[in-house]
This record gives C-alpha cells, structure tokens and sequence, in this order.
C-alpha cells in the first residue's frame, strides 16, 4: 500500500535523516498526501518501500502562496489619473506582468515618486507558518529597484522578535529568499522595504510566500474556516484537509469532507444503515448509525433493531393490541396490529376493535343474524346471535334461525299445536297455531278447538245428526255421529242401530241425571217460596 511509502531527506551536509513527524494522508488507493517538516533547507529527497517502483509521479512542494488575496498595504501608491493608480494589493492578486508589453501598472504596486520611506507589507487572517519567499520584479523597466530590497517577519508570539532577511544585490526578475534556520513561530505579517535605490521607490508585481496557515488542530483551509473530520479528532492537513489518521465515522473523501451518502455510515462510509430506519431511504446518522427519522413500524431502540414489546405495534409502538385479538395474552402483528390468530367472537379482522356490523354476529362476523328477529331489522347480539327483542312467531329462541318444533307454535314456541289437527302428529301454522291440514271429524276453527255445534258432525262438521235422534235439533255426537239421547222408538236406521247400545247406556246414566236434577230444581222453587214468605211476614 501506498501509505508504507517511506521517506527520508538530505541537506547542505549530505546527512540522511529520515523525515520527522511523517504524517500520511490516503486520498485513494493511488495517491497520498505526505507532510514531511524540516527545520533547513533539503538538497535532496529519498524514497523507499516496495509501493516506489510501483509510483508514477512524485511533487515536492514547499506549502501553498499563503499571501493570496490577503490584505496589503503599503507606503503610497504612485496615482498617474484616477484610473491608474498602482494599489498595495496587486501584488497579491495572482497576476504576474506579461514580458512583451508593459503592463505592470495592471498588476504591480508601486510607491508614489516622492515618498522617502517606501515600504509594502502583507497582512494574514490566520497566523502562517512560512517556508520560502518569492518577489517577482517589473518586466518592463526599473528592476535594478528591487536589489537589496529587506523582507521582515513578525511572529504572532511576542516571545519572537521579528526576523529580517536581505533580498540579493544582483538585478533579478525573480527574487527568493529561503529563511535559514527556518521560521520557528507562525506569522502574521510580512513587510518589505525598498533596499536604499537611489530613487527611493518600492515597486513588486507579485509576492509569493510559501507555507501553510497555522489553524487550530481541528481547522484548516484558507482563513481556517473549515473543520476538519479526521478520526478521533486528530488534526488534518492545513491545506488540503487530508486526514492522515483517517477519516472519522460518517466522512469520505480526500478532504474527508463528503458526507456519506443517504442509507451509509461509519468509518469509510461503508456500513448500511438498517433496513427498519425510517425515512425514504431508511436514513441513519452518519457516524453511529442511530436512525435519525425514527424506525419503520413495529420497530424500537436507537437503531431500530428491536420489534416492538408485547402487545404493542406500530409507529414508536405507541399503539396496544386489541384486547380482543384471539389467544390469551391477545399478542398482534408488531408492525400493523393484525391479530394474526383471528379475533374474538363477534370482532372483526383485522385489528379486532369493530364489533361485527349491524346484521351480522360470531366467528369473524360470518354469521347472519335471523331476518325473524323482533324490533329492528337485522339486530342481534353481536358475539351470539341472540334476538335482542325475541323471536317472531314461529321461530324458536333464541337466534330464531329455526321454525318451532313439530307440535308447537307462536310466540318463542309457547303454544301446543291443537289435538285435533288432521295431522297425525299435531303438526300447525308455526305462527298462529292454524290447522293446515283441516281439523279431525268433530272439529272446526282455525285450530280446531271447536266441536260440531249441535246438530252436526263429522269431518268439518258438514255432516247433519240424524233426524231420528231424540232431542231438541236432533243433537248426536260431534265426531261419529251418533245419537247419544237415543233414538225415536222402533227406529231401525243404520245411525241409531248403531248408536242403540250406547242409547241404553246413555238411558241408564241419564235417568238418575233427571231425577236428581228434577229434585234440585224442585228445592230450589221451596227454597224461593220460604223466603218470599219470610218477607211478607
């Protein structure tokens, strides 16, 4: 792997010393970005480990140009009309002036003609720690200015005087000046004065400085404005970001700027988040993993990773199974509260809280309650069956599903069919007790609890009593017909042969029948005499 690269460096001595502090950052499986300080300048570079023969570009750098776009100043500023003015901060803006035509006044700074002391300095935002300088001198005219010009540091710790190097006397279009021994302190200022030139002017088309901004260990970027995200809070590259120990949970990239993408977190962003997170997709916290939009239904805990407890379900588990779920702890589905064992009689599926609809009753409202219910149409005991209001007549309590038993009618089956039914086994109209099958000789009525008024008999009574019998109407018996008076004397027709016996019989009970009502009725007529006289007296 890249990141067992290993380097060392020489210097002015020849001595190899092995670089300190070596802090590795892998940008990817190609590439690292590696921090090697060094207190003086290295005249040469090793690299070693099994990755160098595998290594296709090497850059050696000496830091970024902290100095651009920082805040300059300077003395005076030479203003040929109020459109050409030579400002402190073009000499920090980037631009270095072209050779073949003259356009410094674009892009160097220049003191006015009479100032006596010129100096230009550059301000930072955040204290920098410097390894080299570079001035780019006028391409046009005027660089013997810039010789033996003094360039001076000032440390943010007021325990380090400021420092001044000493630019070369030689005319150059570019100056650099390496601090040797090298700049112990972060800086936040660095000024240049003219180096006593006859004409006294101070003139710099670009000043670079090498080096990184000094952030705290947690910052880095420009003006330290961006955090670093590095494992266990350990600092980063100043100017990249990098993370040599790694980035921390939740961060990818070379910066370890990117967060994890939707549904990834921790180190390398190479976890899931779990399947029962909740949100669009399943979201997470980036670091830990704890869901952030709270769980799928039925799930519990920071991660989502229990079912709801028993007899709860659904979102939070907040909500509770419904008592009636079949089974005696009344356990449910901990996602949407099905009661996935069924539902108590008289509930229905599929949480179990709806009693049956009207009209409807029992095991998984499968049942339909009897259109012979009294009262409203339809209504029922949910869980039964029963008929709230009773039955109708005919029908058998107490779901009225079924007709009265054989022999039985009305109300609840109150009522004993008649005896005289045609029907051999007594069998009615189970509503009103009527003989359907017409009534047996010597009945009449619907139900057939009338006999043959006098003078009649038979079946449906249709049959006249025989002339021959003795008494008022003719009167015989109601079923067969016969004359239980008697008949008239010497009578010899079928009805009263037949009927002679019982004749007889009859005489003999019935003469003992008249005396003792002729003797009742007589003491009643005394008894009346008795008391009528008592009351005239």
């Amino acid at each position: 792997q890249i990141s067992a690269l290993k380097i060392s460096y020489s210097n002015k001595s020849s001595t190899s010393t092995e670089c300190p502090e070596s802090n590795i950052a892998e940008i990817n499986k190609f590439t690292a970005d590696i921090s090697c300080p060094t207190e003086y300048p290295v005249t040469s570079v090793t690299l070693s480990g099994d990755v160098v023969i595998l290594l296709c570009s090497l850059y050696i750098s000496a830091g970024r140009n902290v100095a651009l776009k920082q805040r300059a100043e300077q003395s005076s500023w030479l203003s040929i009309d109020l459109r050409d003015r030579w400002w402190a901060e073009y000499a920090v803006d980037g631009r270095i002036p072209n050779k073949t035509h003259n356009s410094s006044r674009l892009t160097c700074s220049h003191t006015a003609l009479q100032d006596k002391s010129p100096w230009w300095q550059v301000s930072f935002t955040q204290p920098v720690e410097i390894t080299r300088f570079l001035t780019e001198n006028r391409r046009d005219c005027c660089q013997e200015r810039l010789k033996n010009f003094s360039l001076t540091v000032y440390p943010v710790n007021d325990l380090y005087k400021p420092i001044t190097y000493r630019g070369s006397d030689k005319v150059k279009p570019t100056y650099s000046v390496v601090p040797s021994p090298r700049i112990s302190s972060p800086v936040t200022q660095v000024k240049i004065t003219e180096g006593l030139n006859p004409e006294r002017i101070l003139t710099l088309c670009e000043v670079f400085i090498f080096g990184e901004i000094h952030c705290p260990s947690n910052r880095y970027g420009l003006r330290c404005e961006r955090e670093c995200n590095c494992v266990n809070q350990t600092r980063c590259f100043v100017h990249s970001g990098g993370c040599p120990s790694g980035c921390a949970p939740g961060y990818t990239g070379m910066d370890c700027s990117e967060e994890c993408e939707l549904g990834m977190y921790g180190i390398g962003c190479k976890q899931k988040c779990k399947a029962t997170c909740g949100g669009d997709h399943n979201t997470c916290n980036q670091t830990d993993g704890t869901c952030t939009q709270g769980c799928d239904p039925g799930y519990t805990g920071r991660f989502c990773q229990s079912m709801c407890p028993r007899r709860r379900y659904g979102h939070l588990c907040a909500e509770t199974c419904s008592d009636h779920c079949s089974g005696a702890d009344n356990t449910c589905n901990y996602v949407n509260g099905s009661c996935d064992r069924g539902c108590d009689v008289g509930y229905l599926l599929p949480l179990c809280n709806d009693t049956c609809p009207r009209g409807q009753y029992g095991p998984g409202c499968a049942e339909k309650c009897s259109d012979h219910c009294t009262g409203p149409a339809g209504e029922c005991d949910f869980r039964t069956g029963v008929c709230y209001q009773g039955c109708e007549p005919g029908f058998q309590p107490p779901t009225c599903h079924k007709e009265c038993p054989a022999g039985t009618y009305g109300p609840d089956c109150g009522k004993a069919c008649s005896v005289h039914c045609a029907d051999s086994d007594h069998i009615c109209n189970k509503t009103d007790g009527s003989c359907d099958q017409g009534c047996k000789p010597g009945y009449q009525g619907r139900s057939c609890s009338e006999t043959c008024r006098i003078g009649k008999h038979g079946p449906g009574c249709n049959t006249t009593c025989s002339g021959q019998c003795v008494g008022q109407h003719n009167p015989c018996h109601h079923i067969d017909g016969s004359c239980y008076l008697g008949c008239v004397q010497d009578d010899q027709s079928p009805m009263c042969r037949r009927t002679r016996g019982l004749g007889q019989k009859t005489s003999n009970i019935l003469v003992p029948l008249v005396v003792a009502a002729v003797i009742t009725a007589a003491a009643a007529v005394l008894l009346g005499l008795l008391v009528w006289r008592a009351l005239l007296l």
